[in-house]
């Protein structure tokens, strides 16, 4: 996938709808399934970033591994759990020189309990997490919900 620099940014503004660089982002994809009732999934991704033009900030790649595994309690709800993964790989640079004089590389890793019903066409999700081994990030919690709905 492609994360193009769209969206308003000002470099002096606190808060940007844009990033102002590229982003190339390959994506691996795996599911398995070894019976009935367990389901276990990863999505792999590992971006490459561009430097921002007018700031000179170049923020470093990153690994990135979302997953999940469930199993199905009854056959319209799974519950398990989910989170991510995240690794900065490369230093941020600006103007050629290391962020903080170490690269001010990110991290952290995500865990939580996850639920999804499945009505008849339509199914919904709601996930929570927490961080751990956060470094140079915000640290938190993250709530998701989520409606799947077939055209």
């Amino acid at each position: 996938e492609f994360v193009f620099p769209t969206g308003q940014y000002d470099m002096h503004a606190a808060l940007n709808t844009g990033k102002n660089y590229y982003t190339a982002r390959p994506v691996f994809g795996v599911t398995w399934l070894p019976n009935d009732k367990v389901e276990v999934s990863a999505k792999i991704t590992y971006s490459f970033n561009s430097p921002n033009k007018d700031t000179h900030y170049h923020s470093g790649n990153l690994f990135h591994v979302d997953y999940s595994a469930s199993y199905a309690v009854t056959p319209k709800v799974r519950v398990g759990l989910s989170g991510y993964f995240v690794k900065q790989t490369t230093d941020d640079m600006q103007n050629g020189q290391p962020v903080a004089g170490d690269g001010f590389r990110g991290q952290t890793f995500a865990i939580g309990p996850g639920i999804r019903y499945q009505f008849s066409k339509i199914s919904v999700e709601a996930r929570v997490v927490k961080e751990f081994f956060v470094r140079n990030r915000p640290a938190g919690e993250a709530v998701w919900a989520k409606a799947v709905i077939p055209f």
